[in-house]
């Protein structure tokens, strides 16, 4: 949900616009309003999308460990837990997020080994060992979903330029799209 400063911003800024331009086409310029408000939705998207691409990473490490020539006990028989995590599993399982992904042509491709890498940094920390080990439980989910994404997306310089990269206005944006993400 965008706050109304927010929403206060993009429409000043649509007016400057508007009144800095030769041409005075209402139309147009509450077009570039509803895009620009349109571009933080996308933006959110992108967010959830980073964390459904962690899960994704875990499930692919999972498979490729029962794959190997010489695999373990515990390469057959993982701890399941991570991949079963209630939120994330939501978030890649819905059918409507999936299509809004779809719809706004929301794709880490060419990024998609950040992700993984977020993951093994992951897998490496205390939090990650202590849930792991924990009952299972939507508390616990949810304590972890908000440390990765507090941790590895939120505050991640790199994800951050890619979004620049994207789209320069984002940067403005991001702590909207966060807000919502949270």
């Amino acid at each position: 949900m965008l706050t109304r400063r927010h929403i206060r911003i993009k429409v000043m800024q649509a007016l400057y616009s508007f009144y800095q331009s030769e041409n005075k086409d209402m139309a147009k310029n509450l077009t570039e309003l509803q895009n620009s408000l349109d571009n933080i939705y996308n933006l959110y998207l992108y967010e959830l999308k980073a964390l459904v691409l962690i899960l994704r990473a875990a499930e692919e490490r999972i498979e490729k460990n029962r794959n190997k020539q010489l695999a373990t006990r515990e390469d057959l028989n993982p701890n399941l837990r991570f991949v079963d995590n209630i939120v994330l599993r939501e978030f890649a399982d819905n059918v409507a997020l999936a299509k809004d992904f779809a719809d706004n042509h929301i794709n880490w491709s060419e990024h998609r080994d950040r992700f993984t890498k977020i993951f093994r940094e992951l897998i490496e920390t205390e939090e990650y060992q202590r849930y792991m080990t924990s009952p299972k439980g939507i508390r616990e989910d949810k304590r972890m979903v908000k440390f990765i994404y507090g941790t590895y997306i939120a505050g991640n310089e790199d994800i951050h330029a890619i979004y620049e990269e994207m789209n320069m206005h984002w940067a403005d944006d991001l702590d909207a799209a966060q807000m919502m993400v949270v």
